[in-house]
């Protein structure tokens, strides 16, 4: 069921079908989707990149530039790369946000992961 609201919550159990839900809506609709998640961000992410590619027919390229993790990992990354120490990382994430154009051929997903939650 399509829900043209800008913001939307899932809330079901494990297992249930949330992430997939999601997945099919950024595919089939050109949704925008940040998810927050912990224990699962890098096997979605993998998933993903591997259903828009072989479901969706996306290249390589395009599927990975559409899906990104956001935790203290990715944030470690970019200041390690900010050798002028002037980056500010909220700042860059909300570029990030800002710059997806919803005009563009398919949707793009965040998985968010709480900064103090590094992934293993």
């Amino acid at each position: 069921m399509y829900c043209p609201k800008r913001v939307r919550i899932a809330d079901a159990p494990t297992g249930a079908g949330k992430s997939y839900a999601f997945q099919r809506a950024m595919i089939d609709n050109d949704e925008r989707i940040i998810v927050p998640t912990r224990r699962l961000a890098q096997n979605l992410k993998f998933s993903l990149i591997n259903a828009l590619q072989q479901k969706a027919g996306w290249d390589k390229t395009k599927a990975n530039h559409k899906v990104t993790v956001w935790s203290s990992d990715t944030t470690q990354t970019l200041k390690n790369a900010d050798r002028k120490g002037k980056l500010s990382i909220t700042g860059f994430r909300l570029r990030e946000i800002y710059e997806l154009d919803e005009t563009r051929e398919g949707g793009e997903m965040i998985f968010a992961i709480p900064e103090g939650e590094a992934l293993s």
